[in-house]
């Protein structure tokens, strides 16, 4: 695996943990929103018996099931990049890539946060990249 794409894996996992955040709340809102009954409604014959607000809250249960399985793998590798980025010997290396991996600032953030111009914290970037032990 090359460095850049180890490093974004933190960035990929965030997102995915956002994701799931948003099917949660989603499915919440959801679950507290009871169907009623209609005039025509029919005998079902079907074995399920569960009302949908049931199914709803197994939904949820997994979803924050996942979402903490990501979360606690998220903790881990953000400990383990901060470790690999703390070995890097340039101090400007190692603000651009805690600033990108670590912090989740844009490019442009990045750039202004450290008083550098994009295309210099991307020069920066590679160079640092190029160090990067991958474990």
């Amino acid at each position: 695996m090359k460095a850049k794409e180890y490093l974004r894996q933190a960035l990929v996992l965030d997102e995915q943990i956002k994701q799931h955040r948003r099917e949660i709340e989603k499915l919440q809102s959801m679950r507290s929103t009871v169907p009623s009954p209609g005039f025509n409604e029919h005998v079902s014959t079907s074995q399920k018996h569960d009302a949908t607000f049931v199914d709803t809250i197994y939904k949820i249960m997994e979803e924050e099931r996942k979402e903490a399985e990501k979360l606690k793998r998220l903790i881990e590798l953000r400990s383990e990049i901060k470790d690999v980025i703390n070995e890097l010997t340039d101090p400007t290396e190692r603000n651009v890539l805690w600033e990108r991996y670590i912090d989740g600032q844009t490019w442009q953030d990045t750039a202004s946060e450290l008083r550098i111009s994009e295309r210099t914290a991307y020069r920066i970037h590679n160079e640092a990249c190029e160090h990067i032990r991958v474990p």
